[in-house]
């Protein structure tokens, strides 16, 4: 009965373990993929607020860079109804279209106050978290 245990925790610790880290890989491909990332305070928050006329909540604003031939650049928000703490994960809407990549004020104050090492702390940090604890807890219950 006791092998059975151990099987099954181990079997339930690979799986969430295994799907943790397909979400840390999709957090930090975004993050590091993304030019400008800004983790906004509440002052950022207003600001960008007034500026784009929008009321949507926010903690993470960012700016795309696409295209080749054509660059052109987006300046987006991260809705977080989702997750209770920042993320990239969200609905993303667009507030500042910028064509031939001639930046806008939004994009140019993100460009600015971009601070990717602290969303990079900030986004990842949950994630560590839950490895520790679930590690913990897998340990405990295995030793009993």
């Amino acid at each position: 009965m006791k092998k059975f245990k151990v099987i099954l925790y181990t079997v339930i610790f690979i799986i969430m373990m295994i799907l943790n880290s397909i979400l840390l890989i999709i957090e930090n491909f975004t993050i590091l993929t993304t030019e400008y990332v800004m983790l906004c305070s509440k002052e950022d928050r207003e600001y960008i607020q007034k500026i784009s006329h929008t009321n949507y909540d926010f903690k993470i604003a960012m700016v795309e860079e696409k295209g080749f031939i054509n660059p052109y650049s987006d300046a987006e928000i991260v809705i977080n109804d989702i997750l209770p703490y920042p993320s990239t994960f969200g609905e993303r809407k667009v507030i500042e279209n910028n064509p031939e990549n001639i930046k806008n004020n939004i994009s140019l104050y993100i460009e600015e106050h971009s601070n990717k090492p602290l969303v990079f702390v900030v986004c990842l940090a949950p994630y560590t978290i839950f490895y520790l604890l679930i590690t913990l807890i897998y340990v405990k219950l295995c030793k009993t």
